[in-house]
């Protein structure tokens, strides 16, 4: 959970450039490992949420970024410039507020936050997508951004990889899951682009370390994801929406205390 005053960052960054042959790494002015880069006609903004960090607030010292102002403008910038049906923003922290204003989150940092999302709304940019991670579960939200006259922003956390999944997530707020927590073990998240039609679609899922699925896949189509169309409520799973309702109503999320069985694997023909 570092930020910009480790005193280790440019080794940890020197070491990370000889460890990932990523295609670039950050500006002439502003280190780190954030990049950009196309595939298959999706555009792909790879974010650094901890080089330019800054630490925990202290009294007086206002709005926190997690980004830097270069990072952050860059981002702009390249969201700005992309004409891609996709643009997939991956950060190493999840954008929801499930943990709180002091969890290692997006939500420690909700201005800047509210800055980019204020930004893609104000600019039109459609067809954003989120990724994220170190959540030790995997797990497909949203930030029904629909109801302030954006749209809805999905965001798929694909983690642990390769370490056992936590409990932690029990405890955190309730949010709009479109898929319930799925802690059976590591796991990995696969996007699959279409392109090839008029209104192109991403489907995504979440897979298990034998290779099954471990929920329904969540198909979106780019005209679903511009200004003014809410999708978030259709596209939940039954379970996600009867606790979603259910907390709505003041009610608890979960039936009870009872952390809930892992959710068996899905069969990858279904």
């Amino acid at each position: 959970d570092s930020d910009r005053t480790s005193p280790f960052r440019d080794e940890s960054l020197q070491v990370f450039q000889r460890y990932w042959a990523n295609p670039a790494y950050g500006l002439p002015e502003a280190p780190g490992v954030f990049f950009r880069f196309s595939y298959g006609g999706v555009d792909f903004f790879m974010l650094d949420n901890r080089y330019h960090r800054d630490p925990p607030a202290l009294p007086g010292q206002g709005p926190r970024s997690s980004l830097g102002s270069v990072q952050k403008k860059w981002l702009k910038e390249q969201l700005r410039a992309s004409r891609a049906a996709f643009k997939v923003v991956a950060s190493g922290q999840p954008w929801t507020d499930e943990k709180g204003p002091g969890g290692e989150s997006w939500e420690a940092f909700a201005e800047e936050r509210a800055e980019l999302i204020t930004f893609i709304r104000e600019e039109n940019i459609g067809g954003v997508l989120l990724l994220s991670g170190d959540n030790h579960v995997g797990e497909l939200n949203c930030l029904p951004e629909s109801e302030r006259g954006g749209y809805d922003l999905f965001e798929l956390s694909s983690s642990p990889l390769a370490q056992e999944p936590a409990v932690s997530w029990l405890n955190y707020r309730p949010i709009v899951r479109i898929r319930q927590v799925y802690f059976g073990g590591s796991n990995f998240g696969l996007l699959s682009f279409d392109c090839s039609q008029p209104d192109p679609s991403v489907t995504i899922a979440l897979h298990d370390t034998e290779g099954s699925r471990v929920w329904a896949p969540l198909v979106l189509r780019a005209s679903e994801l511009k200004n003014g169309v809410s999708v978030w409520r259709e596209k939940m799973d039954r379970i996600s929406r009867q606790r979603h309702e259910r907390a709505a109503r003041g009610g608890g999320y979960y039936d009870s205390n009872r952390s809930p069985s892992p959710p068996a694997p899905l069969d990858p023909q279904k």
